[in-house]
């Protein structure tokens, strides 16, 4: 299934788009947020709770594969000169004193 162990671990990829360092917050956000539906004396909480299964999220998939993505932008980023004016200028915005009157 689209190179991911299965469709919860999938599912925090593609709806918070997380960085490595999310995934604690994400993970402890989610565990509350389920656990006052679990607690809710609303029976449509309850059935969203009963439907969310947080133990099949593989988190140490996510952050070895975030970890992955984090290291190839960090070699990305060591070919370009980080020049915000030769950016602007390759991208056809020109410079500050293009513009100038």
């Amino acid at each position: 299934m689209n190179g991911w162990k299965n469709r919860s671990t999938w599912l925090i990829k593609i709806w918070f788009e997380p960085q490595a360092q999310d995934l604690d917050w994400i993970q402890d956000t989610l565990e509350a947020r389920v656990n006052q539906l679990a607690d809710s004396t609303d029976v449509f909480d309850k059935f969203l709770a009963d439907h969310i299964n947080l133990a099949e999220i593989d988190w140490d998939e996510l952050r070895e594969a975030l970890t992955d993505d984090e290291d190839e932008l960090d070699d990305t980023e060591d070919d370009m000169d980080g020049d915000f004016d030769s950016a602007m200028t390759s991208a056809g915005f020109g410079t500050d004193e293009d513009y100038e009157l």
